[in-house]
Formats: structure tokens, C-alpha cells, sequence
């Protein structure tokens, strides 16, 4: 018999679809579960992972602001505004003589001064340190170089220092300096009205060390002419490395220590070439003064300090006030001089002067030349000038 395969295979599959419908009924009813019958034909889509929700994160703040507190400093002269703690740095603006200054920063060698400047686009500028009156041990942070972890800061040295029971009154701002001397480095800078504690002086008790926390050993040397002090004869006798050399105290079992008179060092200034300059402006320097030495017959015998003075006209008639103190054994004489020539008729100028009034004609450089006198034995002289316009 002929069996037509093609027939027989549609009813094979048609009867197997029939009994797999029947059996999954039955099982569905008797709530049994079914056994596992593969799928045919089906696809499934597989769906990506659930991710488990996170909280979303905070963002991380910015590195906070260190916060300063300011601390106010005054102008003496008019002064440039700069960029960078540097003379080379573009000049963002000036700031008058005798404007209040708020000091949040000091570059690493501590000539520098970090202010708060409104004008410059970050607020921020920098001034040198020299022409700002700024409380003693002042303790803003140091910018722009590594900090001083090893050292302590100027305030803390400044509590740790023990008064030595003899202390001095500053009379005017002044440099602080590592040796008894204007050739030494200038360590830093007092205020007027400051107290300091005293530690020793020169031989000739023109120079006094005090107690200073940012200077070698802590201490530094000041003139005693801007200073105003009681028992400085009492003070050890010391030498330019802090040495004990003597003592002034009058004892009754021995004599007084004579001091040691020490030449002036030479500074090699001449006419051409003075020792000091100042030029007087409306906006800029109205004053200044000048500290120095002379000695003979040894050392530097003369100074030569050179000023201009200021009229709103050039060539008008300048009033000023020129004042001299002098301290030493020895004795000194002051000419005047411009163009060259010694004027003749200019007045006197002596130690213990103080605002002797002088009439110039504005626009000329004028110049001082203070000479000590002859002497056959060894003498010195430091003296303080000062040179101020009138009103």
C-alpha cells in the first residue's frame, strides 16, 4: 500500500500539539506544578540588570579660605601698591602717607606686606614693609614660601622672652639691625612708642641691643638716639658679636670700665656721590631722617646727605625744620652746600638743635656735610639728622 509521507507527518504533529495542550490543562487544575517542558519556538528578552538605588552623592566642598584677621598698619610716605612682593612687579595703584592698612600676609624674608587692595582684581596687594607703621611681633602668615613649622612665630617669641628689668621708649620708627651700626643688615622695624627690653650696648652706649625675637639669639641693636632709656651706664659693654666686654656699673672694689672707642666705618660717600638723598613732594616724602657716624683720626671723618625741598612753584622760597641730635665723645661741625660752593650765610646748625628753622629755594638739591673735628686721640660721634618741610 502506498503511504503518502507528507499527509502522515501533519497528522504526527497535530496530534503531538493536541496531547502537549491536554496534559498542561490537567496540571493547571489539579494545581500541581507542571514538569519542565521545553519551550518551542519562544524567545525571551533577556532585560538588563536592576541596578540597586545609591544615594546620590554630596559634592565635595572646596578647600575653604584660610580666614585672617587683619591687622592695621599706617603708611608713613606714599607707597606703591604691587602685584608681587617685588620691586619688579607691575604697580597696581599708590596709597597716600598716612592711610590706615589692613596686613593679612608677609612674604618670606618679612620686607614685604600683604594687604587687602579693592582695587586689584583679587583684592589683594603687597607693599613694602618699610614705610608701614605695624604693632610689634605682628603674626600674619607667611605667603609664598614654606612655612616656618621649626620656628617660632614672632608673638610666641616674643612671650617666651624675659624682661632683663631695664627697658627703653622708642621715640620715632627705627631699624633693627644685627650689629651697632648702619652698615650692619637691617633685621626688621619698631614703631614709635614701643617698649623694648635692653640687653647691652657699644662701647660708646650709641648702640643698644635689645631683646628681639627675629634676630640672631633673639636680640637686635638699635641707635640710642630714638630711644628714651634710664640706667643705660648699668648695661654690659658688648661687641659687634654680642661679646661682654665690660660693664659700666662703678663698683666699689674695682674702677669703672673705660669703653672702647671703635672708628666709624667708612661708607665712602662724597658730593657727587652722598650718603643719603631725599627729594620733598607734595604727595610723597614730607620729612626724613638719617643715622650716622663719624670718627677721627681714624675711620670715616664726614657724611654728606643730600635733600631737595618743595614749593608749589618751582624756585619759590621752601620753609623747613632741621633738627640734630649727637651722641660720642666727639664734636662735630654741619655746612650747607648747592651748586657745589659752601653757603655762607645759611645760619648754624649744632648738636641739640631742634626745628631750626630754614628758608631754601625750592627745586635745588641742597647737601650737608657733617664733619667731625680733628682730634689727635681717637673720637666718635653718631648722630641723627632730620630734615622735615613746614606747612
Amino acid at each position: 500500500m502506498m503511504i503518502n509521507y507528507k499527509r502522515a507527518t501533519i497528522l504526527l504533529i497535530a496530534l503531538g500539539l493536541l496531547s502537549a495542550s491536554t496534559a498542561c490543562s490537567v496540571a493547571l487544575v489539579g494545581n500541581e506544578a507542571p514538569a519542565a517542558t521545553p519551550t518551542i519556538g519562544l524567545i525571551t528578552a533577556t532585560l538588563p540588570p536592576t541596578q540597586t538605588p545609591h544615594p546620590s552623592g554630596t559634592p565635595i566642598p572646596p578647600t575653604p579660605t584660610i580666614t585672617v584677621q587683619p591687622v592695621a598698619g599706617v603708611t608713613t610716605t606714599q607707597v606703591n601698591v604691587r602685584g608681587e612682593p617685588s620691586l619688579d612687579a607691575a604697580v597696581l595703584g599708590v596709597i597716600a602717607a598716612t592711610q590706615t592698612v589692613q596686613i593679612i600676609g608677609q612674604d618670606p624674608s618679612k620686607k614685604w606686606w600683604l594687604i587687602q587692595y579693592d582695587k586689584a582684581s583679587d583684592g589683594l596687594g603687597w607693599i613694602t614693609a618699610e614705610f608701614v607703621r605695624a604693632p610689634f611681633n605682628i603674626d600674619v602668615p607667611v605667603i609664598g614660601g614654606p612655612a616656618e613649622t621649626d620656628t617660632p612665630t614672632a608673638t610666641a617669641a616674643a612671650a617666651s622672652l624675659t624682661p632683663t628689668g631695664k627697658s627703653a621708649t622708642l621715640t620715632d620708627q627705627v631699624n633693627v639691625r644685627n650689629g651697632p651700626g648702619t652698615t650692619f643688615d637691617s633685621l626688621g622695624i619698631l614703631n614709635a612708642q614701643q617698649t623694648v627690653y635692653l640687653t647691652g650696648k657699644n662701647a660708646t652706649g650709641t648702640w643698644l641691643q635689645i631683646q628681639y625675637p627675629n634676630g640672631p639669639d633673639g636680640t637686635g641693636w638699635i641707635s640710642a638716639a630714638y630711644a628714651q632709656a634710664e640706667g643705660v651706664d648699668e648695661l654690659p659693654i658688648l661687641d659687634e658679636s654680642g661679646a661682654v666686654l665690660g660693664t659700666g656699673t662703678p663698683t666699689v672694689s674695682g674702677p669703672t670700665p673705660t669703653p672702647t672707642i671703635v672708628p666709624a666705618p667708612d661708607d665712602g660717600d662724597t658730593m657727587e656721590k652722598p650718603v643719603a638723598t631725599a627729594t620733598f613732594s607734595p604727595s610723597g616724602s614730607r620729612s626724613f631722617s638719617y643715622n650716622g657716624d663719624v670718627s677721627s683720626p681714624e675711620g670715616d671723618p664726614e657724611d654728606w646727605i643730600q635733600f631737595t625741598p618743595y614749593a608749589p612753584q618751582s624756585g619759590q622760597a621752601a620753609t623747613l625744620y632741621v633738627s640734630l641730635s649727637c651722641a660720642g665723645n666727639g664734636r662735630i661741625t654741619v655746612d650747607l652746600w648747592q651748586g657745589g660752593s659752601k653757603l655762607l650765610e645759611w645760619g648754624k646748625l649744632n648738636c641739640g638743635d631742634s626745628d631750626k628753622q630754614l628758608v631754601l629755594t625750592s627745586g635745588l638739591p641742597y647737601l650737608f656735610r657733617l664733619t667731625i673735628i680733628k682730634s689727635s686721640k681717637l673720637t666718635y660721634l653718631n648722630y641723627t639728622l632730620t630734615v622735615r618741610s613746614g606747612p
